[in-house]
């Protein structure tokens, strides 16, 4: 099919909305998307996608600016919605009923080289870890950032001084210090910021730097050209596609109706936000959509006929309070029975409804800057899983609690999650990918999973999953463990005349 469709035309066909989804009027009910291709037509769902255009201001209405402390969330698109489903003929094709920000970042995660998300992935789809790139995204920075008091700077480029608050007003990691001297202004790249009492920086000083003993004006500085950069632009087009089975599947479809309908989250006003302190109140940021179009593939050609049977992976993701001891025995999920792989993720209880934690951030309770004595989702030391008579893994092994200490010196830091990071990786089978696979810093960043495999036979139907896992101590009362379920729907489509005439799906 694909060597027959490289010698036909292609081209997009633009379907809007069959409802307004413009402001106010995005949450409002189901959007559906009318695809109806005429024959000699084939639609290729693998190819096609969503345009999503929004606006981001703060309060009064104002565009962002870098002291805003704003962005769109990591996979910003899939936060915006609660239920995805896609329909031929009127039939379900493949879905995701409930907590789709969570499966669609699982997935990506599970199956995105690291060559596509820093590239294709960041660039139109709004996948990113680092969130300060995403808040530059949408938030232009003041070309000068003056502040009052006098600074001084030891030969180890530690910042000190009078009538500082450097974190309350602003200054981040990447920003310049620039201290006049005569003629000329010296400038020190900031590389490292303490919230305390009292505020202090770290700069980037050269070899044999004299240290600035004598109270001395400041200012801080970035050196963003905004007339060259796409930077600063507060109301941006995103591109989506959304994490059901179908966009994957390769298949080309023949003439007929479909829809895709996507439910809007009551709560995307802080579940596609992150900020980097609690907001829960859209007049501080909000986020406005401003339209949605979707943008369908297609080929001229007539498809032959045929009937088609489709294997199409979906997700099944579910979740549980486990309270603040972090012992969890047993935990009873149903999960369904064509399950192949199990994922295990922790997230706060207010992700989605505090833009400080949107619905793709795999944390526990957020608190910026981190203090040295949290307990947060890194603590994992063991996890089991147990379904279709198979325990993953098969010994129950066990690493240390994650801690580190802020103070550098004195205490000894912690970090044993590597092993969870590279067997998780290798049981996707992306461990050798030749773009390379999400680093362990974006692992960690975008908050841990740990993914299993659970192959077995057809014939085995098992839906029962048991789970047993141990963080240290002292996690928010509100946490909660994910589960996501990877499994297999078959669905039959027969083509006659060029024509879709019987949909028909099942899992098994």
């Amino acid at each position: 099919m694909m060597d027959e469709l490289a010698s036909v035309d292609k081209s997009l066909l633009e379907v809007p909305c069959s409802r307004t989804v413009a402001g106010d009027s995005f949450p409002a009910g189901v959007m559906d998307f009318n695809v109806n291709i005429g024959n000699p037509t084939v639609f290729k769902p693998s190819e096609s996608y969503f345009r999503i255009a929004c606006t981001v201001t703060a309060g009064s209405n104002q565009p962002s600016l870098s002291s805003h402390e704003v962005a769109l969330a990591d996979n910003f698109c899939g936060a915006l919605f609660n239920q995805v489903s896609f329909r031929a003929g009127g039939q379900d094709v493949s879905s995701c009923q409930r907590y789709v920000a969570q499966g669609e970042q699982l997935r990506m995660r599970l199956s995105k080289s690291y060559a596509w998300q820093k590239s294709v992935g960041k660039n139109a789809f709004m996948i990113d870890d680092d969130y300060e790139s995403r808040r530059r995204v949408i938030s232009y920075d003041d070309e000068i950032i003056a502040y009052s008091g006098e600074i001084t700077i030891d030969v180890d480029g530690i910042v000190g001084g009078d009538g500082t608050n450097f974190w309350g007003d602003g200054v981040r990691t990447g920003m310049i210090l620039a201290i006049p001297a005569g003629p000329s202004t010296l400038k020190y790249p900031i590389t490292g910021i303490v919230n305390g009492s009292p505020n202090f920086l770290t700069v980037k000083v050269p070899t044999g730097f004299t240290a600035i003993t004598v109270p001395t004006d400041y200012k801080v500085v970035t050196e963003e050209d905004r007339y060259t950069s796409s930077n600063g632009r507060n109301r941006v087009y995103v591109l989506w596609k959304p994490g059901i089975g179908i966009f994957d599947d390769a298949v080309a479809l023949g003439a007929g109706n479909y829809t895709i309908s996507l439910n809007p989250a009551t709560n995307y006003k802080t579940a596609a936000l992150q900020t980097l302190e609690t907001n829960t109140n859209s007049a501080t940021y909000n986020l406005t959509i401003d339209d949605i179009r979707f943008y369908a593939s297609t080929y001229k050609m007539e498809k032959p006929d045929m009937i088609e049977e489709l294997t199409l992976h979906e997700v099944d993701v579910q979740s549980k309070v486990i309270g603040d001891s972090g012992n969890v025995s047993s935990l009873q999920f149903t999960v369904p029975p064509s399950t192949y792989g199990v994922a295990v993720f922790f997230q706060a209880g207010n992700a989605g409804y505090d833009s400080i934690a949107p619905s793709t951030l795999f944390k526990t309770k957020q608190v910026y800057p981190p203090l040295s004595t949290s307990v947060d989702e890194r603590s994992l030391q063991n996890v089991q899983i147990s379904y279709a008579g198979m325990t993953r893994p098969t010994v129950n092994w066990t690493n240390q609690a994650f801690t580190y200490d802020n103070t550098i010196a004195g205490a000894t830091s912690t970090n044993e999650l590597q092993q969870r990071y590279i067997d998780t990786i290798s049981e996707t089978g992306m461990l050798y990918n030749v773009g390379g696979v999400e680093s362990f810093e974006s692992y960690l960043k975008r908050g841990l999973y740990v993914y299993y495999e659970f192959l077995k036979s057809e014939s085995n139907k098992a839906t029962d999953l048991q789970l047993s896992c141990n963080l240290a101590s002292g996690l928010p009362a509100d946490t909660r463990l994910f589960i996501c379920a990877l499994y297999t729907k078959m669905v039959n489509i027969t083509t006659s005349n060029g024509l879709v005439t019987q949909v028909s799906s099942k899992v098994v």
